[in-house]
């Protein structure tokens, strides 16, 4: 009787311990599914994040670009815009010369 008080007494012991076991799996499992779950999340914001930055930048270069052409075209405006008054100043110059020389002409003659 004692031998088979023993075995029962083992068994329940094993018993138990395999159903800790089985419990302990299981609380383990949960543990992993809740970090993979966690993991998931985290990378999907991190993506969003990346993707909204990646964004700005795209829209910041393109600002910069429109600001560089806008100077641009302003700077050949400019340019533009003196060579007319040199050529305008020339010309002026030119006539000037050009009646200072005939005032001369006749005075000179005079």
């Amino acid at each position: 009787n004692q031998g088979i008080n023993r075995v029962g007494q083992n068994w329940d012991q094993y018993k138990q311990n395999f159903n800790q076991g089985v419990n302990q799996i299981g609380q383990n499992l949960d543990q992993y599914k809740q970090n993979l779950n966690q993991g998931v999340n985290q990378i999907g914001q991190n993506w969003g994040q990346y993707k909204q930055n990646l964004n700005q930048g795209i829209n910041r270069i393109g600002q910069n670009l429109n600001q560089y052409k806008q100077n641009f075209n302003q700077g050949v405006n400019q340019i533009g815009q003196n060579l007319d008054q040199y050529k305008q100043n020339l010309n002026q110059g030119v006539n000037q010369i050009g009646q200072n020389w005939g005032q001369y002409k006749q005075n000179f003659n005079q």
